[in-house]
């Protein structure tokens, strides 16, 4: 891919995809990033609206004052930039239009780029990251059921045409919408939504802020990964990580803690236990009933 085409795919990428994730809005995904071009974006930013990118600016450093006084936030980097392809290739693996295997390949392409990226080496890194994703379990996808005189027709993922919806009360037009979260839209032979599953759930190990802040989702099943523990490993990380699980409801979040916690218990990981029990010790102090 040459130089312009990587231009216009960060552009792609960030306008169609990162700034509705973000900001808020339709995102639109397709076609594929790929784990090529995925690796490559960085300074990409440069082809992107400048007013674009402020409206974002602004956006990201809300995020990131929930958790610390941030006025600044740079970026994307180039893991920022090959994350955010990786969650877009994931998520326009279940377009509902897509045939044969291309979901499978889609899915190996973000397994590709995930791990080629490493977890945040700093405090600063993980918050921005956080910045990018904190609102990935909001995507949601709506379908439009439209049926007039002489026939029907779904839409899945996209508006009806406005011909369709002409005369309504001549043609008895009605239409019906469906939203689907992503896990609802992850309705997946068995196999392949495992893959998608654990593509998810790699990616929330590199933003370990975003895995914390989100524990109570409904999947994946939150664990306690090597980039979570380390946080809490460093007086400010620890800080940061218990703000973060302070932003979910106390049931939900405790009862998600327990469940990741129970297989290092069982398996007999002492460290590992030692330090979560350190963990829910001082959140408990933090948060007392």
């Amino acid at each position: 891919m040459g130089r312009v085409d990587l231009a216009a795919t960060a552009k792609r990428l960030y306008e169609r995809f990162l700034v509705p994730l973000v900001v808020g809005g339709d995102v639109a995904v397709g076609p594929a990033i790929g784990a090529r071009a995925a690796l490559s974006l960085d300074g990409g930013l440069a082809a992107v609206d400048t007013d674009v990118r402020s409206q974002v600016d602004v956006a990201r450093v809300r995020v990131a004052r929930r958790l610390s006084p941030v006025d600044l936030l740079e970026g994307p980097d180039a893991h920022e930039w090959a994350l955010a392809a990786a969650l877009h290739d994931l998520v326009y693996a279940l377009h509902p239009e897509l045939g044969g295997d291309a979901p499978d390949r889609l899915l190996d392409l973000a397994h590709q780029v995930l791990a080629r990226v490493a977890p945040p080496a700093s405090l600063a890194e993980a918050i921005s990251r956080h910045t990018l994703f904190a609102r990935m379990f909001e995507l949601r996808r709506t379908d439009t059921a439209v049926s007039w005189w002489t026939g029907s027709r779904t839409f899945l993922g996209r508006s009806p045409p406005s011909r369709l919806l002409a005369w309504p009360r001549l043609r008895r037009v009605q239409t019906s919408e469906r939203t689907l979260t992503l896990d609802a839209m992850a309705d997946l032979p068995q196999g392949r939504r495992d893959r998608f599953v654990e593509g998810i759930a790699r990616l929330l190990e590199k933003t370990p802020l975003t895995d914390l802040a989100t524990c109570a989702r409904p999947f994946p099943a939150f664990r306690w990964s090597g980039a979570s523990l380390g946080l809490f490993a460093r007086p400010n990380g620890r800080v940061l990580g218990l703000r973060a699980l302070a932003l979910g409801a106390r049931e939900e979040v405790d009862a998600a803690l327990g469940r990741a916690t129970r297989p290092h218990v069982e398996a007999g990981a002492s460290d590992d236990v030692a330090r979560i029990r350190s963990v829910l010790a001082e959140r408990a102090l933090a948060n007392p009933r």
